[in-house]
């Protein structure tokens, strides 16, 4: 007989995560099926909203020594415009380089097929703004993505300093079965930086 099945209260934490489902049959038979999502691409339904507000200050939350850093806000909000459709937006705000930096950020992301697309402009309290695109494909225990951002010359934040113009990276995973204990997974990651002196790292 075929038919559907409901799996409710299985714990899904941020990024990938993989599931496996054995079937047995009434002969003998053994069927397992894997499933791969990725958390972090889940879209907000269509007509529902969603937001989260966080401040901290780091050097509490994490138990570091540094002092005197200030409280960080992050805030982020998706509305479900469509089946497969969402806009956002976010603001962040922290200690820099002795300096207190405000973010703000307008997002579009669609996924089809298990392929998922972001589209990110980000502008600074110091006026500069940076523009980044994003996607991602899985499919059958691989997972590809890759990620290109151009900024205005100045445009600094926390993983993005100001003498860097442009920022290329890919990255790409593909798990497998050595047994029907013994799984793995293998991945691979680069990254090109163009920077404001012309050169290349």
């Amino acid at each position: 007989a075929t038919g559907g099945y409901s799996f409710k209260d299985v714990p899904v934490v941020f990024g990938d995560n993989n599931f496996e489902i054995v079937q047995y049959g009434p002969q003998g038979q053994r069927r397992v099926i894997k499933k791969r999502i990725n958390a972090s691409n889940f879209l907000t339904p269509r007509g529902e909203k969603y937001f989260r507000a966080a401040i901290y200050r780091p050097e509490v939350l994490f138990g570091t020594r540094k002092r005197g850093s200030g409280a960080r806000i992050d805030l982020r909000s998706s509305f479900g415009i469509g089946e497969n459709f969402n806009i956002g937006g976010g603001f962040d705000s922290y200690t820099l380089s002795g300096k207190r930096l405000s973010i703000g950020t307008i997002s579009a992301l669609t996924s089809v097929s298990g392929i998922a697309l972001n589209a990110e402009i980000a502008g600074t309290s110091d006026g500069f703004f940076a523009g980044q695109l994003e996607f991602q494909a899985t499919g059958k225990g691989a997972s590809i993505r890759g990620r290109a951002t151009l900024a205005q010359e100045g445009f600094e934040t926390e993983r993005f300093g100001k003498n860097v113009l442009a920022r290329i990276e890919g990255s790409a995973d593909r798990s497998f079965s050595l047994s029907n204990r013994t799984n793995g997974t293998l991945t691979g990651r680069g990254a090109y930086d163009r920077l404001t002196s012309g050169e290349s790292s």
